[in-house]
């Protein structure tokens, strides 16, 4: 399935906006499972975005919240919002997976200095 996107709604920030963080910005609504970036929830969305990002270990956050701003208006076909809920599951996950990864790859040194 693509995803399409709809910025008519933003206002004049969205246009002085680095393409880069437009584009981040639009693919980032399916990581943090809002699709739709509005005055009630952009705080909500930043939070996601942030608790996205330090799950997968990414460092300092690429969009700012000033970004998340500029983009209200912003509408996705992701669609319906993620619950809590489920948006908490999927983080879970995330730091299992990244967990479990990182104690793979503890063992393998471990096992390369003693060999």
């Amino acid at each position: 399935m693509s995803l399409n996107w709809d910025a008519r709604k933003c206002g004049d920030a969205w246009d002085a906006l680095d393409p880069n963080h437009k584009e981040s910005l639009i693919f980032s609504t399916m990581s943090v499972g809002i699709g739709v970036i509005t005055e009630e929830n952009h705080l909500e969305w930043y939070g996601r975005y942030l608790q996205t990002y330090h799950a997968y270990g990414w460092g300092d956050p690429y969009l700012s919240l000033a970004d998340v701003k500029a983009a209200i208006g912003l509408s996705t076909n992701v669609f319906p919002k993620e619950t809590q809920a489920a948006f908490r599951k999927k983080l879970v996950r995330i730091i299992e997976e990244k967990t479990a990864e990182k104690v793979r790859q503890a063992v393998k040194e471990l096992e390369a200095t003693d060999a």
